[in-house]
């Protein structure tokens, strides 16, 4: 609400301070009503906070500044501001939705130039401009925006996605661009990378340490040789450790009194969440032979 300090100083001088906060009160409140008060003499005196009676002995000062209307109280000037308030509103809100369609229709139509040009690419050059090094930056294949953790693939405009990741990659290897790589390895690489982590590889995981291998300290000329040590870190990982043959498998760690009370129970009423491990009777269980034996007694 537009607040006129000297307008509301020069109005309110013969007020006494209760007129006054009165009469603020009901500008306030008119304000947020959207400009008018209803013609209610206990309503007013609740939007003032004062009784009744009290209400009666200053409302004719008070009310000498507001207007009756057919939907109520109002005040000229505060009508004219809030209305004014609300024109600018709606002409934002116009200008916006207008900006946002324009924006829809140019990113539209950038969609659509890019759906045609993609598949006609071979390796896309991009010329650095402060250097005079040219680098080959491979298309994405049938799925350019697979996404992969910490890439920030899928957000952002399609190019800078793809130098991001073939970046990336290329670091991963020990390149400072993949147009250093030969024309074998470079072409296919990122769409095998995408490839990849579409049937499962974690990034970090997987395929980094699979890009940082050397066939005989020298790079492989085609990416199926890193292929292979992605997919094999992948199945790895999944397998979960592998416990030698003949080992015994690590002795569980001890639970407090409470938890082991808790798991006795449960086994006893036949329940067993897989994140405790292996069962009662089973290689590694969390719970001693004793442990066992007092399940079966209750059991029995």
């Amino acid at each position: 609400m537009e607040f006129y300090v000297s307008d509301f100083l020069g109005d309110t001088q013969d007020l006494t301070c209760e007129q006054v906060g009165a009469y603020m009160l009901l500008l306030c409140t008119m304000w947020n009503k959207g400009g008018y008060l209803p013609a209610d003499e206990a309503k007013l005196a609740r939007v003032c906070r004062l009784a009744a009676s009290k209400w009666k002995t200053i409302r004719t000062d008070v009310m000498a500044f507001l207007t009756p209307t057919d939907h109520g109280w109002t005040h000229p000037k505060l009508l004219r501001a809030l209305e004014k308030v609300e024109g600018k509103s709606l002409a934002r809100a116009e200008a916006g939705s207008k900006g946002g369609h324009a924006k829809a229709l140019k990113d539209k139509d950038r969609a659509l130039a890019n759906a045609r040009i993609l598949p006609q690419q071979n390796p896309a050059i991009f010329q650095n401009q402060n250097q005079s090094q040219k680098e080959i930056t491979p298309t994405m294949g049938a799925n350019p925006r697979a996404p992969e953790p910490g890439l920030g693939v899928g957000q952002g405009d399609g190019r800078s996605e793809r130098q991001l990741f073939a970046n990336r990659i290329a670091a991963a290897i020990g390149v400072k661009a993949l147009g250093e790589l030969q024309p074998s390895l470079c072409g296919p690489l990122v769409a095998e990378v995408e490839s990849w982590i579409a049937q499962g590889c974690d990034w970090m995981a997987d395929v980094a340490p699979a890009l940082a291998t050397k066939a005989g300290g020298a790079l492989p000329s085609t990416p199926g040789y890193w292929r292979k040590i992605a997919m094999g870190n992948r199945d790895r990982r999944m397998a979960g450790p592998i416990v030698p043959k003949g080992a015994q498998p690590a002795a569980p760690k001890p639970l407090h009194a409470m938890d082991r009370r808790k798991r006795v129970d449960a086994w006893a009423r036949g329940h067993w969440p897989d994140a405790w491990g292996p069962r009662p009777g089973e290689a590694g269980c969390c719970l001693t032979a004793e442990d066992v034996a007092h399940i079966e007694t209750r059991a029995a």
